[in-house]
């Protein structure tokens, strides 16, 4: 390599250095052209094309890099790639490769510990976490890993603690704010007043001042640009509830653009690309880079659906990059951005006295959710005469705490001969199996299923249910439509919070108001009157998938066109808050 090439990576380094990413991108770029076999311009290139998002591009050179020379921070820039594509396998390789070379580095540790834990790879995740807390047992970040760890581990109040002591050490700290805010969903003595000040809490922390930004004079009637920004545009949860909304949405009102911020991408990712009028993945993207996206997209409502999901990007709609923001779907309460203006909800699954400021209700009549089956949803499959009552919930099993596993039991007791059947993710580990089954009080009657290879196999597994129980305080959502849809009656229970109020929402919205149960002890009632009622099982076995096909759950064009309303509604309180009588 001659020595201007090595001249001008170096220039490119220090560009890296001090922030001018289109400097160094150049160079970066040039050396490569110049230089394309050489390591130190692979190397360079790679570490420049990390810092832009360029993930693919990094790793391509990284990998070229390393099979000439290997290195610690070589193999770390290349897990961090690996990870943003989705790749956590590839990306555990390189930072258990960069560890080796590097033992004490703190945040190749870090960053292991969260991959260990995303893999379900728990009790490999736990020493991880423990090496890097002997390395610094003060760091937030640190902190904030072993909270996440304790959510997969399904201990919400060990995690909630981490999650105080990251915040305690960095008040900052975002991501312990998301954590902290989850941890609290999933507890049972969680209150309305303790969720307030937890969102207080996140929003003081995000407060920024809007940047300056445009005041629409023009038709308030005109066609509104709307855009929905999502790390979940892909076969999720969230797809199964706005694919039909996007399909139904009046297209002379309104023109869509989506901001796809997948790791990985599906079929369902074609199907909103079909969809969108304009399509914008942002994936890797920084909050700024996307904040100023959306702002030259001229976007007039941005709709973000994460909450405070992993993968959210609240971070990029702090100073409002859109003149209306609107939060819903992902996450069962409000997002507590003082830049976020609207949650979109009905008024069961508000708890709180609506007020003036941030995140105001926007309230759908009759439900704001819209289920559509996935296509490969197979028949529903009857029970067997004469077998057991078999209970079950598919629910991810941080949502089983102890007062919810104490009532399943109480259920368990009251119907002699029947089994509880529970699928979630990572029942493959031991340490989580040991947890969950030790909330019950007769752990043989319970049988545990880890997660199905595909959609249709996984719908399939409720031919072996008889009878869903909901879980609480965190209520399912896509786990009780897909009951409903598999011919399988759920029992809910009406809570308090937020979390607690989807259930009934949902089952209103099916038109199944007497599966919703007031308090405990008609819980039980309810769940005991089935079991023992073969004729009613039966007859709702055939026929709930019919009944929900016709209830306003699934009534696409019914809730696209309260959607559309709710926009615009919206849009002209905007629009009069920015008059000068406003």
């Amino acid at each position: 390599m001659t020595p201007d090439i090595a001249a001008q990576l170096d220039a490119a380094l220090a560009a890296l250095k001090a922030g001018a990413l289109d400097r160094a991108f150049s160079l970066a770029k040039t050396a490569l052209k110049v230089a394309p076999d050489a390591e130190p311009a692979q190397t360079v290139a790679g570490l420049v094309f990390c810092e832009l998002g360029l993930w693919q591009r990094a790793v391509d050179c990284l990998e070229k890099s390393l099979a000439q020379k290997p290195g610690a921070a070589k193999f770390s820039a290349l897990g961090l790639a690996q990870f943003q594509l989705g790749r956590l396998k590839q990306a555990e390789a390189a930072y258990q490769a960069a560890l080796q070379r590097r033992p004490d580095d703190l945040a190749g540790l870090i960053q292991l510990g969260k991959i260990l834990t995303q893999r379900g790879k728990l009790e490999q995740a736990e020493t991880i976490n423990a090496r890097a807390l002997a390395l610094a047992p003060q760091n937030a970040e640190v902190l904030s890993n072993l909270g996440y760890a304790g959510l997969a581990q399904l201990q919400p109040a060990v995690a909630a603690d981490w999650f105080r002591q990251a915040l305690a050490q960095q008040p900052g700290n975002i991501a312990a704010h998301d954590g902290l805010l989850m941890s609290l969903a999933y507890l049972d003595d969680t209150t309305l007043e303790d969720l307030r000040a937890a969102h207080l809490a996140y929003g003081a922390a995000m407060t920024q001042s809007p940047l300056s930004r445009r005041v629409d004079s023009g038709d308030p009637n005109r066609k509104l640009r709307i855009g929905f920004l999502s790390a979940d545009l892909r076969r999720h949860s969230v797809a199964y509830f706005l694919l039909p909304v996007l399909q139904h949405l009046d297209r002379t009102a309104f023109e869509i653009l989506l901001y796809a911020d997948n790791r990985v991408s599906d079929d369902y990712t074609a199907k909103f690309q079909a969809l969108a009028d304009h399509w914008r993945l942002v994936n890797g993207r920084k909050d700024a880079e996307l904040h100023r996206m959306i702002a030259e997209d001229a976007v007039d409502i941005l709709i973000e659906l994460g909450g405070h999901t992993a993968g959210n990007r609240l971070g990029a709609l702090a100073q409002k990059p859109a003149p209306v923001q609107i939060t819903w779907l992902g996450y069962p309460g409000p997002s507590g951005l003082p830049a976020m203006d609207w949650r979109i909800v009905d008024a069961v699954a508000h708890p709180w006295p609506i007020s003036p400021g941030p995140d105001r209700p926007l309230f759908l009549p009759g439900g704001y959710h819209c289920y559509q089956a996935p296509q490969e949803a197979p028949a529903v499959a009857l029970r067997p005469n004469g077998a057991d009552i078999v209970f079950g919930s598919f629910n991810n099993a941080i949502k089983i705490g102890p007062r919810c596993a104490a009532l399943w039991s109480r259920v368990l007791q009251a119907v002699p001969q029947s089994r509880l059947l529970l699928k979630s993710v990572n029942m493959a580990s031991a340490m989580q199996r040991e947890r969950l089954l030790g909330l019950f009080t007769e752990p043989e009657r319970i049988t545990l299923l880890d997660t199905a290879p595909d959609a249709a196999a996984h719908l399939a597994q409720y031919a072996q249910v008889d009878i869903a129980l909901d879980t609480l305080p965190y209520n399912g959502t896509t786990t009780t439509c897909e009951a409903l849809w598999m011919g399988v009656p759920v029992i809910g229970l009406r809570g308090a919070v937020p979390a607690a109020r989807v259930g009934e929402s949902l089952l209103l919205q099916a038109g199944l108001p007497e599966l919703v149960a007031e308090d405990e002890a008609a819980f039980v009632a309810k769940a005991v009157d089935l079991a023992g009622d073969a004729g009613r099982r039966a007859a709702l076995r055939q026929g709930l998938r019919g009944h929900m096909a016709a209830s306003r759950l699934c009534d696409a064009a019914r809730f696209a066109a309260a959607f559309g309303a709710a926009l615009r509604q919206a849009w002209r309180e905007y629009r009069s808050s920015q008059s000068p009588a406003g």
